[in-house]
């Protein structure tokens, strides 16, 4: 599996590549692996949240292009795809803790939601082609939500996802194993589910 990732990645060697998150510990990782990949590698994120850190350990700063800036601000995001001219954007930026969430659900929703959102807009205005992987995880899965639609009805489960076109068969897919529920176990859960970034496995 590793080595089919690889190779699938490879082919980023040479091309501009945006990372957001990248002083996260997925996205350090992410960048890295870019980096010995050959490919050029701007990063967009805040600053490492502790120190030490991996970005840091990694030596990121003198690997790529390293940008300080908040998804949450539109501004800033077009400034940095403007000048980073992607042709492959990797979107890890996120207010990842879950449990944050709860206390704190506006500033989650405008750096997951809005944040993401701001990063699409700029994409759309850049005018060249650019290919963009939103990395989430399991969290958007742990419980059912239903979602209906003029062609089809789409499942959510922590166990399967379900897709029922208006014809044709239910083709179905298996989320990672060992999916757990992330929300408080006391009757003050909201029994809403979050989103974080990451990369699963």
């Amino acid at each position: 599996m590793a080595s089919d990732a690889a190779a699938g990645l490879s082919v980023l060697g040479g091309r501009r590549v945006l990372v957001t998150g990248h002083t996260g510990f997925k996205g350090s990782w992410l960048a890295q692996w870019l980096c010995d990949l050959g490919a050029e590698v701007t990063g967009l994120a805040l600053a490492p949240a502790t120190d030490p850190n991996l970005c840091d350990v990694l030596g990121l700063a003198g690997r790529l292009t390293d940008c300080r800036g908040d998804v949450r601000s539109p501004e800033i995001v077009v400034r940095e795809v403007d000048r980073a001219r992607p042709d492959v954007i990797f979107h890890l930026a996120a207010q990842a803790i879950v449990r944050a969430a709860y206390p704190e659900p506006a500033a989650t929703f405008a750096t997951n939601v809005m944040g993401t959102v701001h990063l699409l807009d700029a994409v759309r205005t850049l005018g060249r082609p650019c290919a963009v992987v939103v990395v989430t995880s399991d969290k958007c899965a742990t419980k059912t939500v239903a979602c209906a639609g003029p062609t089809k009805r789409t499942t959510l489960s922590a166990g399967t996802i379900r897709t029922a076109r208006a014809k044709g068969r239910p083709r179905s897919w298996r989320l990672p194993t060992g999916a757990r529920s992330s929300r408080p176990r006391d009757s003050r859960s909201t029994g809403c589910p979050s989103r974080r970034s990451g990369l699963e496995t």
